[in-house]
């Protein structure tokens, strides 16, 4: 009995060591929540766009800081969408997204 090996071409991605883990959860990070009802909170408050467009340029003023958005799973596309471009506004290079529920 033989057997043949079949080399499958795939993406290659680089993981970060867990040493780049600690330090990205260390880091500061703007964290903007989307609720099913659809709205928009930033650090516990209720927010508007013009907002989150503030808060992202002031915390990108000294550095690069991560954005994170983390919208409800019955919360608008829509919503989402807007959240994200007033994030990219206020010069956000790193924005990442989950869904909570």
């Amino acid at each position: 009995m033989t057997t043949v090996f079949v080399e499958e071409n795939g993406l290659q991605v680089e993981k970060p060591d867990s040493a780049a883990a600690a330090t990205q959860e260390d880091s500061e990070s703007v964290a903007i929540d989307i609720t099913a009802e659809n709205k928009v909170m930033l650090a516990g408050e209720e927010a508007d766009l013009r907002e989150i467009t503030a808060a992202v340029k002031a915390a990108q003023a000294t550095e690069e800081v991560p954005v994170v958005i983390r919208a409800h799973a019955k919360s608008s596309h829509q919503t989402f969408v807007s959240v994200w471009d007033a994030a990219k506004r206020g010069g956000s290079a790193k924005l990442s997204f989950s869904t909570i529920n």
